[in-house]
């Protein structure tokens, strides 16, 4: 990948990454979910040598949450800017050709099918006794150490996406609630001079059938001033404000 550029109403053909930038290409699978599906889906077809344009919707990459970390916003379209360098052949994979019901385990019965049908003899009991690590009588994708591609069991590949993707859903939980608690002061400062009046907390108060105590005021105004500022509104709505209403 030489460049990849944003397009969005915050930001149109700003970079976000470039191998030339970093020194180093990047290599992975196609095909496999290892980059955004519109990066993956592009890259099909491709040739050694080819240089190519992709387009991305922002439902093929990443969609409403973004990626703010790399300056992607919202709803973002893509455009990536291809030079394929190099085309490998898949790694190869003994453990799917002898795993015939693909359940992630081979079998005892299901080793010596594939080595009858391969012509080999092996000493399964010697072979068990080297791979079968946990001695459940299956040799798992993790404990077999021959050639197993670069496929990794399903429940590893979601736990690999779900480790991938709690950064970006807790930053977006994190903007979440820092607008809904934007949201909540605007509302409550009236006269919209940047800060709440005792008076405009009283009120709010009064409009949900409570009465402010001078405690909570004090936790809210810690300063001294009068006034709440916004700074000091996420501080009282962490922890006091949320508790009181």
């Amino acid at each position: 990948v030489d460049e990849s550029t944003v397009g969005s109403r915050e930001s149109i053909g700003r970079k976000i990454e470039s191998s030339h930038d970093l020194g180093i290409a990047p290599s992975f699978p196609v095909g496999q979910g290892k980059v955004i599906s519109g990066l993956d889906q592009g890259l099909i077809g491709l040739c050694k040598g080819a240089s190519a344009y992709i387009i991305i919707p922002p439902h093929l990459a990443y969609g409403r949450t973004g990626m703010p970390q790399q300056g992607v916003g919202s709803d973002a379209t893509l455009r990536y800017d291809i030079e394929v360098l190099d085309i490998q052949a898949p790694l190869p994979n003994d453990f799917v050709n002898i795993d015939a019901n693909k359940d992630w385990k081979i079998s005892r019965s299901e080793a010596q099918r594939y080595f009858e049908e391969e012509g080999k003899v092996i000493d399964l009991d010697a072979l068990w006794d080297a791979e079968d690590k946990n001695s459940d009588g299956y040799i798992s994708w993790e404990e077999f150490t021959g050639p197993k591609g670069s496929e990794e069991p399903p429940k590893k590949q979601r736990q690999e996406k779900k480790k991938k993707q709690e950064p970006q859903k807790q930053q977006a939980q994190q903007q979440q609630h820092k607008q809904t608690v934007g949201s909540l002061f605007q509302s409550m400062d009236t006269d919209q001079d940047g800060k709440i009046s005792k008076a405009e907390l009283a009120r709010m108060f009064e409009a949900v059938g409570q009465k402010m105590t001078l405690e909570f005021w004090a936790e809210s105004d810690p300063d001294g001033d009068g006034y709440i500022t916004f700074e000091e509104f996420v501080g009282s709505n962490e922890g006091s404000a949320s508790d009181e209403l």
